[in-house]
């Protein structure tokens, strides 16, 4: 298994670092802010009932959905776990644009922070040794007739 993980390339390690660090970030945050959760979620959803524990599942479930595609990318080598991990880091680059349109006073630096560092693992998956690594194996040909 040692072996198996040496041979991964840095970019992966970077990936599964990035966002890992950027989830946990996020779940402790939300841990140590769970009124303000709470009240949002009061806001958007009313109709469903809520409290300081539900909250902690939700922010818990969340670091899970976080957990699932970098486990799937780095025991996998699943490609299609990539291209879904790129495809949703559209949405906190897209909440970078919004906020840089915005003014100045308006900036969330943590989110920028947060959003900034899953653009970068996410480019750190497309580099050139991590797309070697994601690279399907030649098959090998065996003489049929010898």
């Amino acid at each position: 298994m040692i072996e198996q993980i040496r041979l991964r390339p840095w970019p992966i390690h970077g990936f599964a670092v990035i966002f890992l660090g950027v989830g946990l970030w996020a779940l402790i945050g939300g841990l140590n802010d769970i009124d303000g959760w709470l009240a949002q979620y009061r806001n958007i959803l009313p109709q469903f009932p809520s409290d300081r524990d539900w909250i902690i599942v939700v922010l818990s479930a969340r670091f899970s959905i976080v957990c699932i595609p970098v486990i799937a990318i780095w025991c996998f080598r699943s490609v299609v776990a990539r291209v879904l991990v790129c495809a949703f880091t559209l949405v906190p680059l897209m909440g970078i644009i919004r906020q840089l349109g915005d003014t100045l006073d308006a900036l969330s630096w943590d989110t920028m922070a947060g959003g900034g560092l899953l653009v970068a693992g996410c480019a750190l998956l497309y580099s050139p040794s991590a797309r070697a690594w994601f690279a399907p194996e030649p098959l090998k040909q065996e003489a049929v007739f010898e």
